[in-house]
């Protein structure tokens, strides 16, 4: 992820043996995609099946 610019990661401000991953604005503007993909994907069995149901 790391080398497309999805993220990038950082020194963890307390603990020096730990690093923190952030995602970029590249790295969220994928995942808001995988989302969308994800509910789209989704939706006809939602539809078929009612939204209780699949809540449940």
């Amino acid at each position: 992820m790391g080398r497309c610019g999805s993220s990038r990661t950082r020194a963890h401000p307390s603990d020096a043996r730990a690093k923190l991953l952030e995602l970029t604005e590249r790295g969220w503007a994928a995942t808001r995609a995988a989302d969308q993909i994800a509910q789209s994907a989704v939706a006809p069995s939602r539809e078929a099946l009612g939204e209780a149901r699949c809540l449940a």
